[in-house]
C-alpha cells in the first residue's frame, strides 16, 4: 500500500520552517550561507524546498537558529521524510505534479463533467478513456498509465484513508466508454465506491457546462487546486473561487440516495445491453 508520505510536500514543510526560523533569528540568506559554510543559493533553494540535504545541514542550521526540541525533532523527520522514495516513482513517467498533493491530501473534491473519476475507476474504463484520450499512444504506456491510476487509489483503502466528495456530470455515466460491460462494470465500482463511510459521490443531472477540476484540502496547508484539461496546479489566488464553484455543484446535485439510484438505473440500461449482445 503507498505511504501517505509525500517527499516534495515534506520538503517545502521543511524549507518554510527554515525560512521562518531564520527570520525570526534576524539573520540575512549570506550571514547563514557564511556560518553553515554554504552558498547563498543553497541556503535560498533549501529554504524554496527545491533542494534536498544532508540531515547534518538541518541540524547546524536548527542549531544557528536556536531551535528548540520539538521543533528540532519535527525538523529532522520532515527531512528523512523528504528523502524517502516515493511510492509512486515506477510510475513517475505517467503521473502529473497532482500526485504530490493527491498523496497526503484528507479530503479531493471532484467535480468531473465527462468522465468517472481516476480514483473511482476500474482498470478496464481506465485503459479505454486513456487511450481515447491519448489515441497516439503505444498501448504498452497507455497500460502503464492504467497502472499507475489503479495503484493511486490504494490511498482510499489506507490506515487513515483519502476522504472523497466526488460530484459527477450525468453525461459521464452515460458516455458508452469502453462498451456496455466496461461501463456496466464501472457504474457497479461507483456503486460500491458510495458505500464506503469515506466516499460521497453525488450526480449532478442533466447538462454540465463547467470544466472539471479537483480541490485538495491538505494538513498543515494551505487547500490546492488541480484543473484538468489545462493540467495546471494552482496553490494561491484562484482556489477560493473554486471552492464556490463547488459549493454551488453541490447544491444543485442530487443526494447521495437520489444519486445511487440514478446510476443503478443507467447501469441497468447498459447491462440490457450486455444481454442483447450488444459489444
Amino acid at each position: 500500500m503507498p505511504s501517505r508520505i509525500s517527499p516534495p510536500l515534506r520538503r517545502a514543510q521543511l524549507g518554510e520552517t527554515l525560512r521562518e526560523l531564520r527570520a525570526a533569528s534576524g539573520l540575512k540568506l549570506d550571514e547563514v550561507a557564511q556560518k553553515l559554510r554554504c552558498s547563498r543559493g543553497k541556503v535560498s533553494n533549501v529554504e524554496n524546498g527545491n533542494s534536498l540535504v544532508t540531515p547534518g545541514y538541518v541540524r547546524d542550521a536548527l542549531a544557528l537558529y536556536g531551535a528548540d526540541e520539538p521543533t528540532q525533532r519535527r525538523c529532522i523527520q520532515l527531512i528523512m521524510d523528504a528523502r524517502t522514495e516515493p511510492w509512486w516513482k515506477p510510475y513517475g513517467k505517467v503521473l502529473g505534479d497532482y500526485v504530490i498533493y493527491e498523496t497526503e491530501a484528507r479530503v479531493i473534491r471532484y467535480w468531473q463533467a465527462q468522465v468517472v473519476p481516476g480514483l473511482l475507476q476500474t482498470l478496464d474504463y481506465a485503459r479505454a478513456v486513456i487511450a481515447a484520450d491519448r489515441p497516439w499512444e503505444e498501448h504498452d504506456l497507455v497500460r502503464l498509465r492504467a497502472r499507475a491510476r489503479i495503484a493511486r487509489q490504494t490511498l482510499l483503502s489506507a490506515d487513515d484513508p483519502l476522504a472523497v466528495e466526488a460530484i459527477i456530470g450525468e453525461q459521464a455515466l452515460r458516455q458508452p466508454i469502453g462498451g456496455p460491460t466496461v461501463m456496466a462494470d464501472q457504474l457497479g465500482r461507483l456503486l460500491e465506491e458510495a458505500g464506503r463511510s469515506t466516499t460521497s459521490i453525488r450526480v449532478l443531472a442533466g447538462a454540465a457546462v463547467m470544466s472539471s477540476f479537483v480541490l485538495y484540502a491538505m494538513p498543515d496547508m494551505p487547500p490546492v487546486l488541480y484543473r484538468e484539461g489545462v493540467d495546471e496546479i494552482v496553490d494561491h489566488g484562484g482556489v477560493p473561487e473554486f471552492e464556490l464553484r463547488f459549493e454551488h455543484l453541490a447544491a444543485a446535485a442530487l443526494t447521495r440516495g437520489e444519486s445511487a439510484g440514478l446510476i443503478r438505473s443507467i447501469r441497468e440500461e447498459f447491462l440490457q445491453l450486455v444481454d442483447r449482445g450488444v459489444a
